[in-house]
């Protein structure tokens, strides 16, 4: 329904940014990537201000693998927005795939300015940081998250888990119940 609306809307003003970015959004929630890019595109030709789209294609390339045009789209959305948390963790995500763990740490560090209670740029800059081999600091932004969100069972999976790298089987052990359980009640 809302992919007809937003079409009909467009065949009555085609030159108008807003029908194609909110038709890209339903085609990206109906799984139809390749049209939802289309309309983003078409948005931000009309529209070379729109954050919302760059981010939203940006999204789509980051699901499909394509990590590069990802980075784009997203350094693109935070020069038009460079106040959005989101949009700094997104790159940070963008920037993990790839391998580069120091610059998706400054990311999430920015995210986590942005907004000091965001429990998952905390859990992620936690996973950015084992990946790249300081536990400590691994440690230290997983326990932040659960702080934040103790209802966070991959927080607690993740951290069980470098539990075990550390050598701590049993802290491991009371991390995964936890998960376990909470992984119940969802």
């Amino acid at each position: 329904k809302a992919i007809k609306d937003y079409s009909e809307a467009i065949t009555l003003n085609p030159r108008i940014a807003f029908p194609y970015k909110n038709r890209g959004i339903a085609y990206k929630k109906s799984g139809n990537y390749q049209q939802a890019i289309e309309d983003f595109n078409m948005a931000i030709k009309l529209n070379p201000q729109d954050r919302v789209s760059y981010n939203n294609r940006g999204n789509i390339h980051l699901r499909l693998g394509n990590y590069q045009e990802a980075l784009e789209d997203y350094v693109q959305a935070i020069k038009l927005n460079p106040y959005s948390a989101i949009l700094y963790f997104n790159r940070a995500v963008a920037y993990e795939k790839i391998n580069n763990f120091t610059q998706a740490i400054k990311d999430y560090d920015k995210a986590i300015e942005l907004n000091h209670e965001y429990a998952y740029a905390y859990s992620n800059r936690g996973l950015a940081y084992e990946k790249s081999g300081n536990y400590q600091e691994a440690f230290n932004n997983y326990n932040a998250a659960i702080k934040l969100d103790p209802s966070d069972t991959i927080t607690y999976y993740n951290r069980g888990m470098l539990h075990i790298k550390s050598g701590n089987n049993p802290e491991a052990v009371k991390d995964f119940r936890i998960a376990e359980i909470g992984r119940a009640h969802v």
